[in-house]
């Protein structure tokens, strides 16, 4: 017989980074909530009930916060999908838990003189990501591509994702249609959007040649990798001129990383005839920035030419330390 679980009253007065809601309860223990906002009286059912704290989900909203909203995704409200944590809090509510949190981690330093800008919100709340990445399953007389609910090892289909740009997902569309019935086993599946407007896909696992040849004839992708088997082009070109590729690295939003840009380019100032030593170049994302510089030396770790030349950029393939 199973024992019933302890349900408590909670006040939820935070966000924690991992995106659960955190409130006191009575002893003044620390309780973790997923799906709570911040201002929330709940009934809870504690699912993980521990001297130091403890951890819950909501049984019922006694008295819902200001800062609640109505998601906007099914498989969210149905709790089916991981990929998002707050979308039923309002976004000016997000923003001060993510300042909150950061103001949290640099306590210390923020003591000792360190001053934190506002946080920016370039993107709008939904259709903003230019990439994805999704896992594939197929066996059992199923075959999904989507992504896994919280704490569940088994796949939701996702047909659609309202994160996702309009184009964005014009290319899941199509994946679904031609490599569904090609898919086998389980892998993973990246989609890249670029500056032209088409899109590469990635196929990370075993998926039939006439599926990647079918997608790779639709004049909205611009190519295919599934290992060393490579459709059409080679690479994408993002802002900027920077050149990756779906299997690549690539700042999930096309206006998140204009911005960071922006903020790199005002903290560097004038460059003209100094020299600069950037570490974690990557493919060239900000060093791209650095065109008025004498000389760059840009260092990265990983394999590969990174996709931008100039005669002044000394690119090395090293450990940074």
């Amino acid at each position: 017989m199973n024992k019933r679980r302890r349900r408590i009253k909670l006040h939820i007065d935070s966000l924690a980074a991992g995106g659960d809601g955190v409130g006191r309860d009575e002893e003044g223990r620390v309780t973790f909530v997923p799906r709570a906002a911040p201002g929330d009286s709940l009934l809870v059912e504690l699912i993980e009930d521990k001297k130091q704290f403890a951890r819950g989900r909501v049984v019922e909203v006694l008295e819902a916060s200001p800062s609640r909203q109505e998601p906007k995704c099914k498989l969210f409200i149905a709790g089916q999908c991981g990929g998002c944590q707050w979308q039923h809090v309002s976004a000016e509510a997000q923003t001060l838990a993510k300042e909150e949190i950061v103001d949290n981690g640099l306590r210390r330093a923020i003591g000792r003189g360190l001053s934190r800008s506002d946080l920016l919100q370039p993107c709008e709340s939904y259709g903003w990501r230019r990439r994805a990445r999704l896992s594939f399953w197929a066996g059992g007389g199923k075959k999904l591509i989507g992504f896994y609910p919280p704490k569940s090892k088994q796949i939701s289909d996702v047909p659609r994702c309202p994160q996702l740009e309009d184009k964005l997902q014009a290319a899941l569309t199509l994946v679904r249609k031609h490599l569904l019935p090609a898919l086998r086993h389980r892998g993973e599946i990246e989609i890249l959007l670029g500056e032209d407007g088409r899109s590469q896909v990635a196929v990370h696992g075993t998926v039939a040649p006439k599926g990647l040849q079918a997608l790779a004839a639709e004049a909205s992708i611009s190519g295919v990798i599934n290992g060393k088997n490579r459709l059409g082009e080679a690479q994408v070109e993002l802002e900027g001129g920077v050149l990756t590729s779906a299997d690549g690295f690539a700042q999930a939003s096309k206006a998140g990383n204009i911005a960071l840009g922006e903020v790199v380019a005002g903290a560097l100032g004038d460059l003209s005839g100094k020299s600069v030593l950037e570490l974690f170049a990557g493919t060239g994302n900000f060093t791209r920035l650095l065109k008025a510089a004498k000389r760059v030396v840009a260092v990265e770790l990983a394999s590969g030419r990174p996709a931008l030349a100039a005669e002044h950029i000394e690119w090395r393939q090293a450990d940074v330390g």
